[in-house]
């Protein structure tokens, strides 16, 4: 993420971390799907303490033959 972020609005798999609170306090690390416009990231990389770790683009979706 440091090096170059995705198109603005585009979907992408996305590898990031965030704080939980309540009996858990602490940061945990998982993936999913989200997207930024400005740097900004939503889609599952919300929230607060949030923040995108790495991002690839998504596959190409399946083709039946």
């Amino acid at each position: 993420c440091s090096e170059k972020l995705p198109e603005d609005g585009k979907e992408v798999l996305v590898w990031y971390e965030y704080f939980r609170y309540g009996n858990y306090n602490c940061m945990y690390q998982t993936f999913g799907i989200g997207y930024q416009f400005d740097g900004f990231w939503s889609g599952d990389v919300q929230g607060h303490k949030s923040r995108c770790i790495a991002w690839q683009p998504l596959p190409e979706q399946y083709k039946e033959n």
